[in-house]
């Protein structure tokens, strides 16, 4: 089933990739399970990405890659409401948009302005 935040969480991952100029495949091990390289994904975002594209783009990145588990809690604090799913959708994309979208278009606006 499509899920927004499957797609959310994929172009993270590749922002991460841009940010760090490193593949992914440099933080794989054998050993780690899928919920323990989400984390390591996360820490090394949240570790290294400052540095090198700045705090917006951190923060960005940070907030697809845990949009998911994010999603999942708001859904559980909802679950006694009864908001509509088109509710639920546009809130979601205002969220993404504020919390995603908006950061990343102040990055590029930053760059446009030092060429």
């Amino acid at each position: 089933r499509f899920r927004q935040g499957y797609d959310l969480y994929s172009l993270s991952l590749v922002l991460l990739e841009i940010g760090l100029w490193q593949p992914l495949s440099q933080f794989f091990k054998p050993d780690l399970t899928a919920s323990k390289l989400s984390a390591r994904f996360i820490a090394v975002a949240d570790q290294n990405l400052a540095h090198t594209m700045g705090t917006k783009y951190r923060d960005a990145v940070v907030a697809g890659l845990t949009w998911l588990d994010r999603a999942a809690n708001d859904e559980k604090s909802k679950a006694q409401e009864s908001e509509s799913n088109n509710e639920d959708m546009t809130e979601g994309l205002q969220r993404m948009f504020w919390e995603i979208v908006q950061p990343l278009e102040e990055c590029a606006c930053g760059l446009a302005g030092e060429l």
